[in-house]
This record gives C-alpha cells, structure tokens and sequence, in this order.
C-alpha cells in the first residue's frame, strides 16, 4: 500500500470528494446539512482539504442558486457543468460517452437513481462517484481483499484517465467559473483534489476542450495549473 494509500488517508479523501461533489451540485434544501456533515470529517485534512471544509461552512445557498444558473445553465456566458458537452467530437460521442460513464456506476451497484435529478456526467456525480471509490478501496484495504483492491485501483485508475481527470480542471478554467467568488475558489479545491489524485497514480489524461460557437476555448489537463485561492 502506498503510504498515502492509508486507510484513514482513503477514507478522509473520500470524504472530501464527497463534499466536492455536493457543493458542485444544485444547491438544494438539503445543502447546508449535507455540507456540514461532511466538512466535519475533513478536520485533519490537508491545506486542500481544510479550504474545501472552510468553503463548505461559508456556502449561502440563496446565492449559490442564482449563480449556479447563471453559470452553468442559462447565463450570457454559461460554462457547462457536464462532461459530454465538452470535446471537439462532443455531438458525435455525447451518446457513447455518458453510456461509458454510467457504465462505470452500474458497475458498483448505482443506477440512475443515485444520480438524483442530475445526468450521469454532472461533475458533481463525477466527484462524489470518485469518492465512492475511495471508500471502497479503504474497505478492501480493510478486509484484507486483495482482489477488491485490484478492482478498485483499476477502476479509479480508468475513471480519472477517461473522465473525471480529463474534465475537472476544463470546467475550473473556464473563464466565467475562475472569475466567480464563490464557484471560482469551489471548482479550484475540487480540479486540485483530481490533479492530486493523477498525480499520485502517475496519470497525465489527455485534455478535454470546450468550444462556444466556433472559438476554442484553452485545453485543460489533469496535471494544469489551475490557480487555487489565495496563490
């Protein structure tokens, strides 16, 4: 095992990608509960995960809601929030590529259900997904199952490689997100906890692109540099 691979190591980043993921969310009713909980786990967290914690405690869901549809939805300069909407072929392999992606929760026991009223490709369902396979890695670790953290680590290795570390980082470099008070500093933490986890794996994913219109918008990859808050 790696040493950042620790049981207690898995289990607190699984924590964090959970919050990530909940706070990319749509801000529901439910938000600020669910946001708490898991900012309570991440106590001993590093920088990474403490600024996710400090950001999760200070999220207004009443502004959330109106910026999230600014930036994401329906604004003037609306960035999309859904793996599948970017790629220079995204017309052409959308259908394939949220097949793929629900193939990886089908997989593990999730169906459509689980994803609530969001598409499979939400970045939030991407990021709470990873997490879930963190804490299933922790468990194998746990039980001593060798087989199941051979599945684990495959699968993560594969979902990073083909979507999540391909696409957190192009939606936080969007110009919109990065320039947002709130979403800017939130999608910076989420995009560096993948980078991170490529990172650790050694995984440079091949960039995904976003293109309004016909103007290309930069590549991103899981490796970039993605400024967080404060540097």
């Amino acid at each position: 095992m790696r040493a950042t691979d620790t049981v207690d190591c898995l289990e607190r980043r699984a924590i964090a990608f959970c919050l990530a993921g909940r706070l990319a969310a749509w801000p529901d009713a439910k938000l600020a509960a669910d946001a708490q909980a898991l900012a309570d786990g991440l106590l001993d967290g590093d920088a990474l995960e403490l600024r996710l914690a400090e950001l999760a405690r200070t999220s207004n869901r009443e502004a959330m809601e109106s910026s999230y549809i600014e930036l994401f939805e329906n604004g003037p300069r609306r960035s999309p929030i859904h793996e599948t909407e970017y790629g220079r072929m995204r017309g052409l392999a959308k259908g394939n590529d949220l097949a793929d992606v629900e193939g990886f929760y089908l997989a593990f026991g999730l169906t459509r259900h689980d994803c609530g009223e969001a598409m499979a490709d939400h970045l939030g369902v991407e990021l709470e997904f990873y997490g879930t396979l963190l804490a299933k890695l922790a468990a194998a670790h746990e039980r001593t199952d060798d087989e199941g953290v051979h599945v684990m680590e495959g699968a993560r290795h594969k979902f990073l490689e083909e979507h999540l570390g391909r696409f957190a980082s192009a939606v936080a470099l969007q110009p919109a997100v990065a320039e947002h008070p709130h979403y800017g500093p939130l999608l910076a933490v989420a995009a560096g906890l993948v980078e991170t986890e490529c990172s650790r794996l050694g995984l440079q994913p091949q960039p995904l692109d976003y293109f309004a219109g016909t103007t290309p918008e930069p590549d991103a990859v899981c490796g970039a540099t993605v400024p967080l808050p404060g540097k």
